[in-house]
């Protein structure tokens, strides 16, 4: 198995939602599970109608974690996902909204409230972890792209 873009986009676009963890203005965390498509360069694309609470200091503080997998019965595997929130330009959201419609429809029909937001997460840093073989394998990718390997027994 090749550990590289191309299977980390594969295996975002299969799960499709995850649980993103982002810092209150008072220095809570904030937790809230997200839909998501991605692009080519592993940036995830979100609606942020479901989580409002987790987005009250996204201006103030971008920066978003989020865990991907780990939820299917008999897989052990999951990517732990960092990155920064922003807006993304208007040219550019249109674009993601479409897709974000076509893999996620309820999107579309939330798509007129009046508090909708997207937004987009650039990865900063993605560890993919499969405990389904032996050893365990860790993949650490930083900036979304090139990766190093790392078995762990």
């Amino acid at each position: 198995m090749s550990f590289n873009t191309a299977f980390l986009s594969e295996y975002l676009a299969h799960h499709r939602c995850g649980v993103a963890a982002m810092m209150a203005e008072d220095g809570a965390p904030r937790a809230a599970r997200i839909q998501f498509v991605v692009n080519d360069r592993l940036e995830l694309f979100f609606d942020g109608y479901d989580c409002p609470h987790l987005l009250m200091n996204v201006d103030k503080e971008p920066r978003i974690a989020l865990v991907v997998g780990g939820c299917t019965p008999g897989d052990e595997s999951c990517l732990q996902y960092d990155g920064v929130v922003t807006r993304p330009a208007a040219e550019e959201s249109e674009s993601l909204q479409q897709a974000y419609f076509a893999a996620i429809p309820a999107g579309r029909r939330r798509a007129g409230a009046a508090s909708q937001t997207y937004l987009l997460i650039r990865p900063r840093r993605l560890q993919y972890i499969d405990r389904n073989v032996v050893p365990t394998k860790f993949v650490v990718f930083d900036g979304g792209g090139s990766g190093r390997a790392l078995n762990v027994a």
